[in-house]
């Protein structure tokens, strides 16, 4: 047994839904919607959600008991939550279980499962004792059906394969019978006093058929999901995705929805004056939701949702009343008093009136209540205080002048609102926001949510202060607070951002052709900077605070710098620069031959190289000095023998890495210029300037 509070959301006062009649005020329902990147899935019962559970615990089907205390469903068991105490007990644990059905005397829940292999008809008492396997390999299918004495079940069976019809069974699993018998199928039996309704092929399309106490069959009007009436006259049921009404004995059908959007399982209000029913087309999306392509996370939830409806039975004020599904409407049975009140609260001081309650047959003797934070009252219009504001279950149970009770629950909010504070303090782009100051008169801050007014937020997790960083601009800062009682209240500030421009400059120094540049005196007076980009002037570039470049030709250069701050302001400064030319040299290099020497592996492997370096003839250049780099990070310079060549190596390289590449980088000589674009090589297992060595 586990009791849940529940209360995530009211789902009754969502936009756009109308509110509830008070006539509507005992339906039941089911519905699932994503929060915090899961599922929360909530059973309501009249005005109060009486289970609240993640997804993996999903709920649906409730069905109310004869009695109004309490509400099955199904969690894949089936499961009964007491409406007095939100108590829920596990009936069938974990057997599974489904279409649970309350016997009309309460005492028994008759359900399908497949637990023994096939599906099959079960009855247990109410408590979960004492359950009957009634069906053994008769073909059941469908949803089980009480007869009005409580002492049969109808159901769909097979006895004949291929041929559907209708059986009923005792309660104790004796006396199966075959009701129907018409090659055509028959299936979706419901009862009501002496009467089946159910839906057959019969006549043609699928029909509602009524059988009567002396087995006379009669087509009633084309239609599926046949609900009595409660006085029996009139059957509610759905055709071509509207709902009708019509008169049990036949006739004209009338069409309470008129829009054929798709509805199903009809249920009738105690009266007789209203049906509920569950909508198949979607009423809005919930969550994070992309129409039209675009980018978007893969954990963002887009939930269609669906609708539960009511409308008169003479077919005017059609309307949605809640999101959800499965609707059930709970009928008073006769001879019980009904349990009714109002609530009116200030913050967390509360005035119920439960002078709306009535007795058909004779006068309430008493009001008993629970406001549910442990303490109780009496009396048709008592007051209350609650220590800490909050959502609470209250529940009214009254006794009429023959001792029989009733009962109702309804969440109510007894919490005034908190109260947001947020102040903000700037330095430059950067400023710090304090929520500190926030407060709950009558309870206590449950969770901060701060925008910054920039597509960037914070949740206060670990502090009530944060900092942002803003570009240039003005910016409203919007703090949201809820408190533990679900209540929200926000608060916005404006700040103004002015940004510093960062400083660019720099430092050069040449060395014949090759000049060196230092951008470490760039700063930023109220950040960071992020990026410095070179521009040289002979239509080449590079990045970061420090750099050198190899000029072709002796010339006059404008060489610029840009530094990007951390806001993504830009800064420029340029300089002009003469290289000079160099005396001349006798003869051009180049790579001539580039290759693997080796590699050599124990707990971590070794790579070679070697680099063979040719004048402009081809002919091999002694005294060369050549320099590389590792695509793993080291560098390293050799400098060539008598015929042209140097060897290279990369010790300790991690058994992890598969392969690395060498690339010749620059070669110098007292009298040869390096040519790279002259690189090459005749064996063609490098491109002259970079080779792949893998791990052997």
């Amino acid at each position: 047994m586990k009791k849940i509070l529940a209360a995530l959301l009211g789902l009754a006062a969502l936009d756009g839904i109308a509110s509830a009649q008070t006539s509507s005020a005992r339906i039941a329902y089911d519905v699932c919607y994503p929060i915090d990147w899961d599922y929360v899935c909530n059973i309501v019962a009249g005005e109060s959600i009486v289970v609240s559970a993640p997804g993996q615990f999903s709920v649906s089907g409730p069905k109310w008991s004869p009695d109004g205390s309490r509400v099955a469903f199904v969690a894949g068991d089936i499961l009964v939550v007491n409406l007095a105490d939100g108590v829920i007990a596990n009936l069938t644990n974990h057997l599974g279980g489904a279409s649970p059905a309350w016997s009309p005397d309460g005492g028994e829940i008759a359900f399908t499962s497949n637990r023994d292999g096939l599906t099959e008809l079960y009855v247990m008492h109410a408590d979960g004792s004492s359950v009957r396997r009634l069906t053994d390999h008769v073909g059941f299918n469908g949803r089980p059906a009480w007869s009005p004495d409580s002492s049969r079940v109808a159901l769909g069976c097979e006895l004949e394969i291929g041929n559907q019809d209708i059986c009923a069974i005792n309660a104790d699993g004796s006396g199966l019978v075959r009701l129907t018998a018409d090659p055509a199928r028959d299936y979706g039996a419901v009862f009501t006093s002496g009467r089946l309704a159910f839906v057959t092929e019969r006549f043609g399309p699928e029909t509602i058929a009524v059988l009567d106490d002396e087995g006379t069959v009669r087509g009633v009007s084309e239609g599926t999901d046949p609900a009595w009436s409660p006085d029996g006259t009139r059957i509610a049921f759905t055709n071509r995705g509207d709902v009708f009404a019509v008169a049990a004995t036949g006739g004209a059908a009338l069409n309470l929805t008129n829009d054929a959007l798709g509805y199903y399982g009809p249920v009738w209000s105690p009266d007789g004056g209203a049906v509920a029913f569950g909508g198949t087309s979607i009423v809005e999306y919930y969550g994070t939701c992309y129409f039209g392509g675009g980018a978007h996370n893969a954990d963002d939830f887009c939930v269609p949702m669906f609708g539960v409806y009511v409308a008169n039975a003479d077919g005017s004020a059609f309307n949605l009343l809640a999101l959800g599904g499965n609707p059930d409407w709970f009928a008073f049975p006769p001879g019980r008093p009904v349990a009714a009140f109002t609530h009116q609260c200030s913050g967390s001081a509360c005035e119920f009136d439960g002078s709306g309650s009535s007795d058909a047959d004779g006068t309430i003797a008493s009001h008993a209540w629970q406001f549910g934070d442990g303490s109780d009252g009496s009396g048709p219009t008592p007051h209350h205080v609650y220590a800490i504001g909050d959502r609470y279950v209250v529940t009214l149970t009254v006794t009429d002048d023959t001792g029989t009770t009733a009962a109702l629950n309804v969440t109510i909010d007894a919490n005034t609102p908190p109260v947001a504070a947020l102040s903000a303090a700037c330095i430059g782009p950067t400023c710090t926001f304090d929520a500190s100051a926030s407060a709950d008169p009558d309870g206590t801050i449950a969770a901060y949510a701060l925008s910054f007014g920039d597509g960037y937020s914070a949740d206060f997790t670990t502090s009530l202060t944060t900092s942002h960083t803003y570009a240039t601009g003005t910016f409203t800062a919007t703090l949201s607070v809820r408190d533990n009682g679900g209540a929200v209240d926000v608060r916005t500030t404006t700040v103004t951002v002015t940004n510093r421009l960062p400083v660019a400059t720099f430092t050069y120094a040449c060395s014949a052709f090759t000049c060196g540049f230092d951008a470490s005196g760039a700063a930023d007076i109220d950040g960071t900077i992020q990026y410095y980009g070179w521009t040289f002037g002979d239509g080449s570039g590079a990045g970061g605070a420090t750099t050198s470049h190899r000029y072709a030709a002796a010339g006059t250069y404008v060489v610029t710098l840009t530094v990007v701050d951390n806001s993504g302001e830009t800064s420029v400064a340029s300089r002009t620069l003469s290289v000079a030319d160099v005396p001349p040299v006798a003869r051009t290099m180049h790579v001539g031959d580039l290759d693997l020497v080796g590699a050599s592996q124990q707990t971590a492997w070794t790579a070679v190289v070697t680099v063979t370096i040719h004048d402009g003839d081809h002919t091999p250049l002694m005294g060369a000095t050549v320099s590389g780099s590792w695509s793993n990070g080291p560098t390293g310079s050799c400098t060539t023998n008598g015929v042209g060549q140097c060897l290279l190596s990369n010790a300790a390289i991690p058994k992890k890495i598969g392969s690395i590449t060498f690339t010749a980088v620059e070669t110098t000589h007292p009298t040869a210029l390096y040519r790279s674009a002259d690189n090459h090589d005749p064996d063609g297992d490098s491109t002259g300037t970079t080779v792949r060595v893998r791990k052997p």
